[in-house]
């Protein structure tokens, strides 16, 4: 404090220039976050490790970082229009939780900085142009990991000894990385004797047809892809899964804890948006997306139903219970 405004203080004065005033307006930075896929219900989990991995990082959500949340549920129309309202309110950041929102942001964004979290295929989807260098405004996290295909099927066939069939349900028209997953797919089928097959689905009305024949044999199960179409309602689909005693491995253990799943194992996703925050931090202070490396998974996770599984008949074996991340009674 210089010399003339201590005297002036010490004096019993008032210098407004003698204490600088904390402007909200400055400090305080907007993130927007479009999360393309599942409901502000079942999605509420998002919420909570984005908050947590800004807190980890020294910002306090509320405060000094304000977090503006849309849910489209996946309709791209949605999308669009809660895109530009996020846009609009001129945010320092915007995050995208599927390649729909991201696309939809990018669409509307300008120059404004996205992060993606949740995108299988960036590359191939058009949004960064590799993942050492992504080039432009976009940036982000990928769940993809085609060979946790052959994991899913290894899992199944432990749970059920006599498995003769598999069956991977999806919707080609939302899960154009799906081809990624069907050679290690079919090759673990064929390493431990088990049939591989194929379901597309193009609408909700397609999913019972397809998991009542399942059902309808004692040795087969089901491997729910990851797409948009499921995650617009994931308790549909489990629960045609349960009206049909079919077995299914999900994607993700938030479905087996909170909507009656069987088996999942994938990656943490919860992780993944808690680990997105180094790059929401690096990001609002100033690095461009552009030279951010895209991030690959690190964490998996398995979660069991026992409860489920016990009111399809079927016995758990200790080894999996043992290695299972979450077991659900």
């Amino acid at each position: 404090m210089r010399r003339r405004e201590l005297l002036a203080v010490l004096g019993g004065g008032v210098l407004v220039s003698a204490l600088p005033v904390r402007s909200e307006a400055q400090h305080t930075k907007r993130i927007g976050v479009l999360v393309g896929n599942g409901t502000a219900d079942y999605g509420r989990w998002r919420v909570e490790a984005f908050e947590r991995g800004l807190r980890d990082q020294g910002w306090r959500p509320g405060e000094d970082v304000q977090v503006e949340y849309r849910w489209p549920n996946g309709d791209p129309a949605a999308s669009r229009a809660l895109a530009e309202e996020l846009v609009g309110q001129k945010p320092d950041l915007l995050v995208a939780t599927n390649t729909m929102a991201t696309r939809a942001l990018r669409a509307v964004a300008g120059s404004t900085p996205i992060l993606f979290v949740n995108v299988t295929d960036p590359v191939a989807g058009g949004l960064v142009q590799s993942l050492s260098r992504p080039g432009g405004n976009v940036t982000g996290f990928t769940d993809m990991e085609p060979a946790i295909a052959g994991k899913w099927v290894d899992l199944l066939k432990e749970l059920l000894p006599g498995l003769e069939m598999v069956a991977m349900i999806y919707n080609p028209d939302v899960a154009p990385y799906a081809h990624l997953y069907l050679k290690p797919f079919e090759d673990a089928g064929a390493a431990l004797g088990v049939k591989p097959h194929v379901i597309h689905v193009k609408s909700r009305e397609d999913y019972e047809p397809a998991i009542a024949a399942c059902g309808s044999e004692a040795r087969c199960a089901l491997i729910v892809l990851d797409d948009g179409m499921f995650h617009q309602d994931p308790a549909f689909v489990t629960a045609i899964a349960w009206k049909h005693r079919a077995p299914a491995m999900y994607p993700t253990v938030a479905i087996v804890r909170t909507l009656g799943g069987l088996l999942a194992y994938g990656v943490n996703l919860a992780a993944m948006y808690v680990q997105s925050a180094s790059y929401m931090d690096r990001i609002l202070k100033g690095e461009r997306p552009g030279e951010l490396p895209v991030q690959m998974p690190i964490t998996f996770r398995l979660g069991i139903n026992t409860k489920v599984a016990a009111a399809m008949g079927l016995s758990v074996p200790l080894t999996l219970l043992a290695r299972a991340d979450e077991v659900i009674e």
